[in-house]
């Protein structure tokens, strides 16, 4: 309603009133705002856009769809959601819409704002301005991404199918199925993979790969992961989108994912009866967000997969099943024959057609009456009709015609073959021929009654050989087979194997025996697989006897095999002989007799030991002697002090001689106290320091100065750890280490003797505490004594309550004394060795000779060379053979007198090596040793000496030796060089 009011001078003249009719207004506004309200809550999106492309309408849905607000949208090309490849199809509906054209609706795609693609149905309409004409286009987009994708899978599903139903190959059904999946989802790699009993190892084939290399081959579940392995273990898919942040792999199972070129996964498992028995699984090469869609589509793709795999292995089972059907029906002598549930025939066997001379096709359906006797066939039809009407079994006995025309009797059994449903599928039938039935039965019978007196014979050899075979004192066993069953054993033989009858028969050897494994079994199967037979004599076989124990028993024995009808070899044939105790009663025999030769050997060794013995020290002293003569009385002082030593050393051969003879009769009395071991192992010390001195040794000693004591006889105790001292410095090289340690082990004192020595062989280690054992020196005596001052140790020890044992490593690692009673250590330096002397020259004279003079003896190599000295030769003197060479070098020696028994290497190479030197080629050797035996002289001999002198020599001797070889190198004849030699004896 419009008014308006007409005043004059503020005087109300009169009004007019207009009124207009808005109702199809209000009806549109209203249809405006429904249409705005279904726009708004429109699950389709609806855009349109004007002609040039500018967005000028957005609803919510739109924003949903493509990931734009309005706000955003507004105002931006509408190929702002348009895919790069489809911006054609934009321009081209565009120009459609404008030229007034309908444009039905289709099927398209539109981008999202992340880039991922959508598929949508379009619907596109003009919109018309006021004047009508075309001002823009309005599209109505509805997501049809889920419809196409189950389409897609669909199509896949059905592919799938397609491609493997005709194969029947695993390989190539998992490959296809692969290759179909993985092209689906375009992923790089798709596999299919059979799983172990294990359910974690797998063998991966059907490897689809796009970009990636192949993996084909042998893996573990556990390799990628625990989490893995339990998922695939309880059946449920393993899905990963990134394989490098999913926190459910640890950084050491990272590795494997790198190796194959996995990023992302989606791996599900096959269970069969609760068993993982297959897998399948698909891998990006970069991290991928996957759909619940694209893990059904797996999971489904394995399942047919599976099935597919499963048809194909049944298929080829049966048809291998007919084939071997028909392999069988046509290798069995009978006729054979099915037909089908109404008594059509429609396969024979081979033997059905060689017997009737037909071919296939000719005996088809119920042509086979034809080879029936007419007589017989009505009889035949009529049982055959029964039970195929009942369908039940026939049986029956006819003639039926061969090809030579001629008919035999067949005994005709046909059998129903039903399915699951209890229907009759087939029939079977067989034709056997029993026309010889009875001539054969009545020549059966004849044979049959030969056969039980045979029989009877046979079992009554049997019984005897079977009582002979029990009663046999030998030992007799039938092995039966390649694995040596034992099917006999008499009692014997289970007396000596120690297993009762029931526990050998009917089980192979090895299997109630192990031990005979390395023993017996080599020769059973060789006389098993050769047949030829094996003799053995005093053969040694062990028995485990339970608990660890075992026996060795002797036989005697025949390995011999035996043969089955048909020659074949069916087992071994044993036969054997204790012969324990023959082979005991010798080897004690030959022990008895080793030991007492090894007594006797004992006993040469210690004379030949005495005589080397006592001659080193008497030499000296007869060289001092007569030293003492060529210088009168004055400066005798220190000849008398050589004659001292040396008389010493041999007091102490012989206390060590007479102590032994003493404890061996009981004779020793022991004068005990209580004292502190400390001042025993001092006065030890005491007695030994002289030859620890004179050898150079370093001696270590670690004792307690009180606080250790032990009852005991003094004197002995120090004797031990004297005898201890002077062993180890005997048997150590020059400048070696020596150590005493004392300490408490609980109600005990142990005292150590160590030293660095040339160590215990392995063999002689047992018997070290034997009378007259020593270390096997070859001709190397430098240690000197006669093996019993250890044996002394042992039973002054053992006097006192006390034990005594030695350790060694090994010739070369030093050795150690171990004794136990209450005693310690302490701790010495020993000085040092003197060097090689040179002995100052006499005046020289005619016949003076250059003398090198090598003994390990000091004092006899000393007195020796001065006495030399004073009868005008010049002289040189070593100790040991590397002194003797470097001497050797520089002093161009014509004479050289030879200690036999030298260290480091004895007096014979010590020759060879001489002669070697420059101008050394003529040296005249001669032999000075305590070895006066034969073959000493032999072996001197055979090293090149001139001469082999024997200790204590006669210095007389000496001068026949320099004379004959003055005389040799001026050219005379050589003058009874063997006449020398005896004088030396």
């Amino acid at each position: 309603i419009n008014s308006n009011v007409l005043r004059r001078d503020d005087r109300f003249l009169h009004t007019r009133c207009f009124t207009r009719d808005i109702t199809d207004s209000k009806a549109a506004d209203e249809v405006a705002l429904r249409l705005a309200d279904i726009i708004e809550h429109s699950d389709d999106a609806i855009v349109s856009h004007n002609l040039a492309g500018v967005i000028t309408s957005w609803n919510p849905a739109a924003a949903r769809m493509f990931g734009y607000t309005a706000l955003e949208a507004t105002g931006q090309s509408i190929r702002l959601i348009v895919p790069p490849d489809r911006e054609g199809e934009e321009g081209e509906v565009v120009h459609r819409v404008r030229s007034g054209e309908r444009v039905p609706p289709f099927d398209t795609a539109r981008r999202h704002r992340d880039g991922s693609g959508i598929e949508v149905a379009l619907t596109v309409s003009p919109i018309r301005n006021r004047a009508g004409r075309i001002a823009g286009v309005s599209k109505i987009a509805r997501d049809i991404s889920h419809r196409k994708r189950t389409e897609a899978r669909a199509r896949l599903l059905v592919d799938v199918d397609d491609a493997v139903r005709p194969l029947t190959d695993a390989d190539e059904i998992t490959f296809a199925a692969a290759k179909a999946l993985g092209t689906h989802l375009g992923v790089n790699r798709c596999a299919y993979a059979t799983v172990a009993d294990d359910e974690d190892t797998f063998f991966l084939t059907g490897n689809y790969i796009n970009g990636v290399d192949s993996i084909v081959g042998r893996y573990t579940f556990r390799q990628f992961g625990e989490e893995c392995v339990r998922l695939m273990q309880s059946g449920k898919p393993y899905v990963v989108s990134d394989t490098d942040s999913d926190p459910r792999i640890t950084p050491d199972e990272r590795p494997s994912y790198a190796l194959t070129a996995i990023r992302a996964v989606i791996c599900v498992p096959i269970l069969k009866q609760g068993r993982f028995v297959a897998a399948m699984a698909v891998h990006t090469a970069t991290p991928r967000t996957w759909q619940s869609e694209e893990v059904e589509l797996v999971e489904r793709v394995a399942s047919r997969c599976w099935e597919s795999i499963e048809r194909a292995r049944v298929t080829q089972h049966l048809k291998e099943s007919e084939h071997l059907f028909r392999a069988l029906a046509n290798s069995i002598a009978n006729l054979a024959w099915m037909a089908t549930p109404d008594g059509w025939i429609y396969w024979y066997n081979e033997q059905w057609y060689a017997y009737t001379g037909t071919v296939p096709g000719e005996m088809d359906g119920w042509r086979w009456e034809r080879v029936h006797d007419p007589a017989a066939l009505p009889a035949v039809k009529e049982g055959w009709q029964k039970s195929i009407d009942a369908g039940t079994p026939f049986e029956m006995v006819f003639p039926l015609r061969g090809a030579d025309g001629t008919f035999r009797r067949f005994l005709t059994r046909v059998n129903p073959v039903r399915d699951s449903r209890g229907e009759v599928a087939h029939w079977f039938g067989t034709n056997t021929d029993v026309e010889n039935e009875r001539r054969a039965t009545e020549a059966n019978a004849v044979l049959r009654e030969r056969e039980r007196q045979a029989r009877e014979e046979a079992e009554l050899q049997k019984r005897l050989l079977y009582s002979l075979f029990m009663q046999a004192p030998t030992l007799i066993a039938v092995l039966r087979g390649s694995n040596h069953v034992i099917e006999l054993a008499n009692p014997p033989i289970c007396r000596v194997w120690g297993r009762t009858e029931e526990e050998l028969l009917n089980r192979p050897l090895l299997e109630v025996m192990p031990e005979l494994r390395d023993q017996v079994s080599g020769l059973l199967d060789g006389v098993y697989r050769t047949g030829a037979s094996h003799v053995g004599k005093e053969t040694a076989t062990r028995f485990d006897r339970g608990s660890g124990a075992t026996e060795t028993v002797y036989f005697n024995f025949v390995y011999s095999p035996f043969r089955n009808i048909d020659g074949a070899i069916a087992g071994v044939f044993v036969v054997a002989s204790d012969v324990s105790e023959q082979v005991l009663a010798r080897d004690q025999v030959n022990e008895l007799r080793e030991a007492a030769e090894a007594a006797n050997r004992a006993k040469d060794q210690f004379l030949a030991m005495l005589g080397h013995e006592l001659r080193n020290p008497l030499s000296p002293i007869l060289t001092a002697l007569h030293l003492m003569k060529l210088r009168g009385s004055d400066g005798s002082e220190r000849e008398r002090t050589v004659i001292e030593r040396q008389v010493t050393h041999l007091t102490r051969l012989v206390d060590d001689l007479l102590d032994v003879s003493r404890i061996a009769r009981g004779k020793v009395e022991l004068k005990e106290e209580i004292v502190e071991i400390a001042s025993v192992v001092a006065k030890a010390i005491e007695m030994a320091s002289p030859l620890l001195e004179q050898r150079t040794h370093t001696l270590a000693v670690e004792v307690p100065r009180r606080g250790l004591l032990v009852r005991g006889d003094p004197t002995r105790l120090s004797q031990i750890v004297s005898n201890l001292l002077t062993n180890a410095a005997k048997y150590t090289p020059p400048g070696g280490h020596v150590s005493v340690r004392a300490e408490q082990d609980n109600i005990e004192v142990v005292l150590r003797v160590k030293d660095s020595g040339i160590g215990i062989a392995a063999d002689v280690l047992p018997r070290v505490f034997e009378l007259f054992v020593q270390e096997p020196q070859a001709i190397d005596r430098s240690q000197g004594g006669l093996g019993l001052g250890l044996t002394i140790v042992r039973n002054l020890v053992e006097r006192h309550h006390g034990t005594v044992s030695a350790h060694s490593d090994g010739l070369g690692r030093g050795s150690e004394f171990v004794v136990r009673l209450p005693i310690a250590e302490s701790r010495l330096e020993a000085g040092q060795r003197p060097p090689v002397v040179d002995i100052p020259e006499g005046p020289s004279m005619p016949g003076a000779r250059r003398i090198l003079v090598v003994d390990d003896n000091e004092d006899g190599a000393q007195m020796l060379a001065a006495v030399l000295t004073a009868k005008g030769h010049h002289t040189r003197i070593a100790y040991d053979a590397p002194a003797a060479l470097k001497v050797a070098e520089s002093f161009t020696p014509q004479v050289a007198i030879l200690d036999i028994g030298l260290p480091v290497m004895d007096g014979y190479e010590l020759a060879a090596r001489l002669r070697q030197l420059p101008g050394l080629g003529d040296l005249w050797l001669v032999a000075l040793t305590g070895y006066g035996q034969e073959s000493d002289r032999e072996r001197s001999r055979t090293a090149g000496f001139h001469h082999h002198l024997v200790k204590p020599v006669d210095f007389r001797a000496i001068e026949a030796v320099l004379m004959a070889s003055h005389e040799s190198v001026n050219g005379a004849p050589k003058q009874k060089k063997q006449a020398a030699d005896s004088e030396c004896d």
